[in-house]
């Protein structure tokens, strides 16, 4: 029947829904429950197993500002991770919001947000830079199930732009095996955001060399600009020189 053709294509969509975090999906029944989790459709955040690779991380914004500004901001995402001789992580966070509402009047106005970003647990953040508020102490700090959260009151007037910096290491060192370090890094997207961009870099050691990389290769570093329209992994094979 007519009714029976439209079917291949509701599905295609509510596939593209959950795969892109638009839809999530709750069961009472274990099996199907488990069928969910295992899949991540049911908007666990942050997702247990894969927060085990080596550089995961969530950033998630809450509108406070009882208002529908959200249309409005435009979001960019950069990580830049540096590999140091002793197998350490060094990143750098960039989170840059422009508000391209220029009204002050409900339903736009300020985009006020409760901002979080969940880190491996094992890290030390070391420095900061809340759109010029350099002061680390300004910035809350607190443990959720295996990450580390840093968070923060933010603001962005309409028609303004701001950057909110985080820098942190990673407090265990890269594992090497059989002369070779892969490395994971795996960034959740927060449900019901679109595609914002996401550019990053990797840098490491000389006495290293990218095997096998998701990455675009420029001298000792690994470049990729991609967006986060869904969950994002991406995996680097080094071997020793």
């Amino acid at each position: 029947s007519k009714d029976n053709k439209s079917w291949p294509l509701t599905i295609a969509l509510v596939a593209d829904g959950l795969k892109k975090r638009h839809v999530q999906i709750y069961f009472k029944e274990d099996s199907l429950s488990n069928l969910a989790r295992l899949n991540n459709w049911d908007g666990l955040a942050p997702l247990n197993d894969l927060t085990k690779s080596d550089n995961y991380l969530m950033i998630s914004e809450a509108n406070l500002g009882v208002n529908k500004v959200n249309r409005f901001i435009k979001r960019s995402i950069d990580l830049s991770s540096a590999i140091d001789r002793d197998g350490f992580v060094l990143n750098r966070l960039t989170i840059t919001l422009e508000n391209q509402n220029t009204s002050t009047s409900w339903p736009a106005g300020s985009y006020i947000s409760y901002l979080r970003v969940f880190v491996p647990l094992k890290s030390t953040l070391f420095k900061v830079d809340m759109a010029g508020d350099m002061d680390i102490k300004n910035v809350g700090l607190d443990g959720f199930k295996n990450t580390l959260v840093f968070f923060k009151t933010i603001e962005v007037p309409p028609g303004q732009k701001k950057t909110y910096s985080f820098e942190y290491r990673l407090d265990k060192p890269v594992e090497s095996k059989d002369g070779k370090v892969t490395f994971k890094t795996f960034i959740q997207k927060q449900p019901g955001t679109l595609g914002d961009t996401l550019n990053l870099r990797l840098d490491y050691p000389s006495y290293l060399s990218a095997d096998k990389s998701d990455y675009k290769k420029e001298g000792q570093s690994l470049l990729l600009s991609t967006d986060l329209s869904e969950d994002r992994l991406f995996e680097t094979e080094f071997v020793r020189n």
